[in-house]
């Protein structure tokens, strides 16, 4: 996973030097920014940046589907969406594309909201009967989560900073 800012970034907004005797020190400093940037995650309901491949979800087919919402989002690329067979093997790998001559089943409507669109609507009635393979993420940190991260690292390496060990009045 991506931290979303840097030290670097740390010590220029606060106009300090981070070195391996400060306090918070350089390895206490990566930490705190790991840590804001998996709360960011976590608040957000997935990952901020970076890509994630090999998520595997299933679905069950109901009479009218014609719509999958994948729940890891932005969707950057599908490997694959199977039809399972009822052995738990793949019986048939469907087409990704836009033709609508039946040579192509689905498309990627909307990356930022995983909504994938099928050219027809499933008839039958069957659990997790479609298999998608796809990779999340986005491969630049978005301004608003590096401008978080920053933020939130700025606090906590502050309240290090002002810990009584470390007054010296």
């Amino acid at each position: 996973m991506v931290d979303y800012c840097t030290e670097t970034d740390i010590e220029a907004y606060l106009g300090i030097e981070i070195t391996g005797t400060s306090v918070p020190n350089s390895t206490q400093v990566a930490t705190i920014i790991t840590d804001v940037s998996r709360t960011l995650d976590n608040h957000s309901r997935r990952t901020l940046s970076g890509v994630t491949s090999g998520v595997v979800e299933y679905f069950s087919a109901k009479p009218g589907l014609d719509t999958l919402v994948l729940s890891k989002r932005p969707v950057s690329s599908i490997a694959s969406i199977e039809r399972m067979g009822s052995n738990g093997t793949p019986e048939a790998t469907l087409q990704e594309g836009r033709a609508r001559d039946g040579t192509d089943d689905y498309w990627l409507q909307n990356d930022e909201s995983g909504v994938i669109r099928f050219h027809y609507a499933w008839a039958v009635d069957i659990r997790d009967y479609i298999k998608v393979t796809y990779a999340y993420g986005s491969a630049t940190i978005p301004h608003e989560a590096r401008t978080a991260s920053i933020l939130m690292s700025c606090v906590r390496v502050i309240r290090a900073m002002m810990t009584d060990e470390n007054c010296t009045d």
